[in-house]
């Protein structure tokens, strides 16, 4: 079973859940860090038997001598990432999505094409799980294809934990893709309440199961657990606002480690999401 955990903004507590979910684990669990422009979780975990894979991304290439500027490339290219001036093409990588298709209509074979690298993919083993991690490459624009290419780990016979982008954006949905439950990280105010309504609008469109976890709780009738009760939502746990999980995060600790009397919530957490030991 994989599991994602998102959040409809940042600073709500995904990653906090997503380590702590892998330490109280047994048996063989993958922890996939999706969240590859400010990857955070091997600054809890003790890694391991480190080794790195770069990761690329194809790009049109235009060759001029059998370019008749006709215009087929830019007219096909529906985000725009070509432009036929008059005397060249002018490729705008930033908007490619690599999807081949200027190469395919193409008929003179004048589009060919190249590899650029995106980031990397950092594998290693941690005492309580195996750690993947996606690395994206400072100025690099295009998110999604490092993300599913560490999505491409999962192994289905273990189970797998997510640790997905912020947000609702294409990053987002691409972590959020091959998850078969989603749990949502959730702050108790305004802002947390707002954003996380979008998300739960996009999870509804995907037809993806999903659960919240209120993080930072002080009573029982706040605004995230309002909005859940009225649409129906389950809550799996809430977390206290306590100042020494805040401390035990601010220096790379776990928290179910640290603080034995939060092993048992976490636990809880993760038997209902995994069904126990495996």
């Amino acid at each position: 079973m994989t599991v994602a955990i998102a959040s409809g903004k940042g600073g709500t507590g995904k990653t906090l859940l997503a380590v702590n979910l892998s330490y109280v684990s047994t048996g063989e669990l993958q922890l996939l860090d999706c969240d590859v422009e400010a990857p955070n979780t091997h600054l809890f975990l003790p890694l391991q038997n480190k080794r790195t894979e770069p990761v690329h991304r194809m790009i049109p290439q235009i060759d001029a001598s059998l370019c008749t500027l006709c215009g087929e490339c830019s007219r096909f290219c529906a985000f725009h990432a070509l432009a036929v001036l008059r005397n060249k093409v002018v490729l705008f990588p930033e908007l490619c999505h690599s999807c081949g298709g200027c190469n395919r209509v193409c008929r003179l074979g004048a589009v060919g094409e190249t590899t650029e690298p995106i980031g990397e993919i950092i594998y290693a083993e941690t005492p309580y799980c195996c750690h993947v991690q996606g690395f994206l490459q400072v100025g690099t624009a295009i998110v999604p294809p490092l993300i599913h290419r560490v999505t491409e780990y999962i192994q289905s016979e273990n189970h797998t934990i997510i640790d997905a982008s912020p947000g609702t954006g294409c990053a987002a949905m691409a972590a959020l893709s091959p998850a078969d439950f989603v749990v949502l990280a959730a702050e108790p105010t305004p802002f947390g309440l707002h954003d996380m309504r979008r998300l739960v609008l996009c999870l509804r469109e995907l037809n993806k199961p999903f659960s919240v976890v209120v993080n930072r709780a002080v009573n029982t009738n706040d605004v995230i657990t309002e909005f859940c009760r009225n649409e129906d939502i389950p809550i799996l746990a809430r977390i206290p606002d306590d100042r020494r999980i805040t401390d035990c995060c601010a220096v790379g600790e776990i928290t179910a480690q640290h603080l034995p009397e939060y092993h048992e919530m976490f636990l809880g957490i993760y038997s209902q999401l995994f069904g126990g030991a495996q």
